[in-house]
């Protein structure tokens, strides 16, 4: 919830978002089938719902980092997909390395946490419906 929340100028504060949440399946190329069962119904309605999210978050001026599990191969595809759902002001998007292709989701998104908090960056919030991308106290 980010109602009256505003971001701060200094470009250093990002808020992270999970950016395989912006798809239907774990399909890229899913989005084109016509198959409607349950599954895919709540998958297109928390697709739609960090759709907007993303949206507003960026009308308000938030740094947004986007970070897949998926390969670094698919980076097109992935960007065009963010496009086409009108996803396309993102401050970074992060892929899976061919090197992390074995590590766990959870290892991955909190390795990438680093890497952001050693460059200066603040998290200011992870965005996920996966458990595996929130941060756990140690």
């Amino acid at each position: 919830h980010s109602r009256g929340s505003r971001a701060l100028n200094d470009g250093r504060d990002v808020v992270l978002m999970d950016a395989d949440d912006f798809f239907i399946s774990e399909n890229l190329c899913s989005h084109i089938s016509m198959h409607r069962d349950a599954s895919e119904d709540g998958s297109k309605v928390k697709s739609t719902f960090f759709v907007k999210f993303y949206q507003k978050l960026h009308a308000e001026g938030w740094n947004l980092t986007l970070i897949s599990r998926k390969p670094e191969k698919l980076r097109n595809a992935t960007i065009e997909h963010l496009m086409a759902e009108g996803c396309g002001s993102w401050s970074s998007l992060i892929m899976r390395l061919d090197n992390q292709t074995q590590m766990d989701s959870q290892q991955l998104f909190l390795r990438q946490r680093t890497v952001l908090q050693k460059r200066g960056f603040k998290i200011i919030a992870t965005i996920s419906s996966q458990m595996e991308a929130i941060p756990v106290p140690c």
